[in-house]
């Protein structure tokens, strides 16, 4: 089940623009990086009715995200990463794989 013992279920949908510092420029590269996120937050009981107070003040927000993390080549234009954000909540260690349209 989505919903907690307090009964009610709660989803963020956070949208990041953010300036990335690369440490070295090779093929293993440790960054630091800060920005802006636009943030939507909803907070719903059992039968799909709002909790916390609607509009655009109260449903949207605007916060500072800030981390570092280490990116590595691994084939031609394809990287992988691993980060730690910090941002309207907090996040567990991240992993992905991106691409670099720059190379």
């Amino acid at each position: 089940s989505d919903f907690s013992a307090n009964g009610f279920k709660q989803s963020m949908l956070s949208v990041p623009l953010q300036i990335q510092q690369n440490l070295l420029n090779k093929n293993i590269r440790p960054y630091l990086f800060g920005g802006v996120s636009l943030s939507y937050y909803k907070a719903v009981d059992m039968n799909n009715r709002p909790i916390n107070e609607t509009g655009f003040q109260k449903n949207f927000g605007l916060g500072f995200l800030f981390g570092a993390g280490i990116e590595m080549d691994v084939f031609k234009k394809y990287m992988i990463k691993c980060e730690y954000r910090h941002e309207i909540f907090n996040h567990l260690i991240l992993f992905g794989v991106g691409y670099n349209f720059s190379k």
